[in-house]
C-alpha cells in the first residue's frame, strides 16, 4: 500500500445472504474523509470528549457514506438501488452492520507487522 489513497484502494464484499452478483465496493478513507467521519461521530455523540468504540461502531450511516464506492444491491423491482444517503439509511440492520463492519475492518485493520508493535489488547 502506498502513501496516498487512490481510486484503486478498494475491496469488493459480498454477504452470504445476498443474491448472486450483488456486491458492495468499499474504499479506503483519505485523511480528510476520516476527519469528516470523526466530526460526524462527535456531532452524533453530542459532545466533545471520549468517544467509545461502541459509539464509533454505531455510526453506521456516516461510515457507509464515506466508505462505499459503489454497489450492485438490487431492489424489489430487480434494478440496482441508487447509492445515496436515503437508500443507505433504509438498509436493513443486517446489511448495514455487515457493510459498516467491513469498512471499519478495511480502514482500521492492522497487518501482522503493525500488530506486533501494539500492546496486547490494544
Amino acid at each position: 500500500m502506498g502513501h496516498l489513497i487512490t481510486s484503486a484502494d478498494t475491496r469488493t464484499i459480498h454477504a452470504a445472504w445476498w443474491q448472486e452478483g450483488e456486491t458492495v465496493t468499499i474504499r479506503r478513507w483519505t485523511t480528510v474523509q476520516e476527519d469528516r467521519l470523526y466530526e460526524e461521530i462527535l456531532r452524533i455523540a453530542g459532545r466533545v470528549g471520549d468517544v467509545t468504540e461502541v459509539q464509533l461502531k454505531a455510526a453506521k450511516v456516516p461510515v457507509m457514506d464515506i466508505g462505499i464506492k459503489e454497489w450492485t444491491l438490487l431492489g424489489d423491482d430487480g434494478k440496482v438501488l441508487p447509492l445515496n444517503r436515503k437508500t443507505v439509511e433504509a438498509l436493513c440492520s443486517e446489511d448495514s452492520t455487515f457493510i459498516s463492519n467491513a469498512i471499519w475492518d478495511y480502514n482500521r485493520g492492522r497487518n501482522p507487522e503493525e500488530e506486533a508493535t501494539f500492546p496486547a489488547g490494544a
